[in-house]
């Protein structure tokens, strides 16, 4: 399977809180995520939008894998990730119910594009 990636502008950051906090009103933007485990509740969004005194780490890009997934498609997300497991770049992995996004760090991104497209998917 050959895939499409679009790299997004924007650099985002990954915030944790504990895992009864209430639903925070500051991740905004084109691409954010939030996701609650009994013990933590973890932000994706554009890295300003982090409050200081939130744990998180930024710095990292998106790509996002082009084209409509339905729940049932099978190896999407292994195939986009193994080029970059190969390569010893590790990833944050996000999908909604129809896209899948990979987060790469920023200090990683140029690698882990040029380990995807040797792979022979392209990055727009």
């Amino acid at each position: 399977m050959i895939l499409d990636f679009r790299l997004h502008a924007a650099r985002y950051a990954v915030a944790v809180l504990d895992g009864d906090a209430a639903l925070p009103v500051w991740p905004r933007g084109r691409f954010t995520a939030v996701v609650r485990t009994q013990s933590e509740l973890t932000v994706v969004c554009e890295e300003g939008c982090v409050p200081r005194d939130v744990r998180q780490q930024g710095g990292w890009r998106c790509l996002e894998i082009a084209g409509t997934f339905g729940l049932d498609a099978v190896g999407v997300v292994a195939t986009a990730s193994r080029a970059i497991a190969e390569a010893g770049i590790s990833l944050f992995a996000y999908s909604t119910w129809s896209a899948d996004c990979l987060l790469i760090h920023d200090t990683n991104i140029v690698s882990a594009i040029d380990a995807l497209r040797a792979s022979g998917h392209t990055v727009r």
